[in-house]
This record gives structure tokens, sequence and C-alpha cells, in this order.
């Protein structure tokens, strides 16, 4: 799912509530949606002057929860202690919005807290939609791919030991296939999607096969009219030509 051409807050929040929407109307009632930005951790490390090839080896790391390696890559590059700090600190900015707050106070740039004020207005937005049960904040979340610009985002539950959905901002993606929009989406995988209403014995409704009215010439205005009568009660009819 993609929302094209609106690159504000609301529209990050009317994106987050479908997926909500999408996986509540599969079946499922435990779930979160975790919320980072990728312009939190870019901004500490553009304030530092840490180059593009650290900054994306210390994202892979960090993103893949390995905080060991992203410290001993920070100590081989000469990076600053009081540097070394903050960037390892974002694996402390998890859970609620008190976390946000407190990642709004250590912030030193502007980009870092632009980012923050952003997921705060994006939760506002969310209260109002009557989701933010589901929300949660994860600021170490840091995507290895360059495209994210701002929000980034996954759905986790449990019975299954993979996100259940994953999306975010890229606002200048689109522009590298000739249209200069800003976009945010989301993917659900299907299967781990299925594993988890297995897991979590969740009933899938089968699809009832719709009705099926068979007509000639003769009775055709009858045929239509009942099967315009079924759909109006919801139930799927088909109108098909009766063989000789």
């Amino acid at each position: 799912m993609e929302f094209i051409n609106d690159g504000s807050a609301e529209a990050d929040a009317e994106t987050i509530a479908l997926l909500v929407d999408c996986l509540r109307g599969a079946g499922l009632s435990d779930f979160q949606i975790s919320l980072g930005n990728a312009d939190y951790f870019r901004g500490i490390c553009l304030a530092a002057g840490i180059d593009a090839e650290t900054e994306y080896e210390l994202r892979e790391l960090i993103s893949g929860k390995n905080y060991f390696g992203a410290e001993k890559l920070l100590v081989e590059e000469k990076i600053d202690a009081s540097v070394r700090e903050k960037i390892l600190k974002v694996t402390d900015y998890i859970g609620s919005t008190d976390a946000l707050a407190e990642a709004a106070a250590e912030a030193d740039n502007d980009r870092s807290r632009n980012a923050v004020e952003r997921l705060q207005a994006v939760y506002r937005v969310l209260g109002a939609y009557g989701v933010d049960r589901y929300i949660s904040f994860d600021l170490s979340m840091l995507s290895k791919y360059n495209y994210y610009t701002g929000i980034i985002f996954k759905g986790f539950t449990y019975g299954v030991g993979d996100v259940i959905a994953t999306g975010g901002r890229y606002d200048t993606l689109i522009g590298q296939f000739g249209k200069d929009a800003p976009a945010v989406g989301f993917m659900i995988p299907i299967d781990t999607l299925m594993e988890a209403l297995r897991r979590q014995e969740v009933d899938v409704a089968v699809p009832v096969a719709p009705r099926k009215i068979l007509y000639t010439d003769a009775d055709y205005p009858e045929k239509l009219r009942e099967v315009l009568a079924l759909r109006a009660q919801g139930i799927a009819a088909d109108l098909c030509r009766k063989q000789d």
C-alpha cells in the first residue's frame, strides 16, 4: 500500500492506521506497530561528521541489534567518546512517549529534534484514529536501506519470529523513476501473517462462493432484479447465461 503526493504527519498516521485496520481485519488482536525515524540517527552522525560509509555500517549493526559490534566500529574509527555515547544511546529510546521525550532532550541538532517532533505529531494523530494502543517507539530501528527518509515502522505479534509488516517514508525514491513525489507505504508478508494466525489459532473466514443465477433472454430482467437484491444484502451473486 502506498500513499503518494502527501508528505505530512497526517499521511504517515493515516497509513499506519490503515495498517492497524488491515491486521485487525485479518483477525489479529494482540500486536504492536513500532515506530522509528531514520533522521534521528542521521542527524547525530551528520553533526558528528561521520562519513557515509561508517554511518551505513553503524545502521546495519544497530538495526541487527549488534550493539557490541557498533561500539567496536566506533572505537576503531576513533569517534569521540561523547559521540559514541550519543550514537549507542539510541538503543535506549524504546517504548512509550517517555522514550521520545528523553530522545528530544538529548538531541543536539535540528535534524534529530525534528525527527522526534514528527513522531510525536504522528502519535497525536494516531490517538485521534483511536489506534494509539497498538503503537510503541524504537529509535534504534534503522534500516540498512538508504531510501527511507523519515518515519520507519514494523509490526510484531507473538507466535512468529519475524515481522508481520514493514513500512516507512521514502520521499526521494519515486523520483528515481521519473516523478518527484513524497510517499509513505507498507507491505504485509502474507506467509508470516498466515503463520501468526495459525499459531494464535485464529479462525480465518473463508469467503462463501457466490450464488449463481442463470438467465435466458426471456427472463433476464427478472433474474437481474434477483441478483441486484442479493447484492444489496451483501450476498455475492453471479448472473450467468443459461447454456442450451
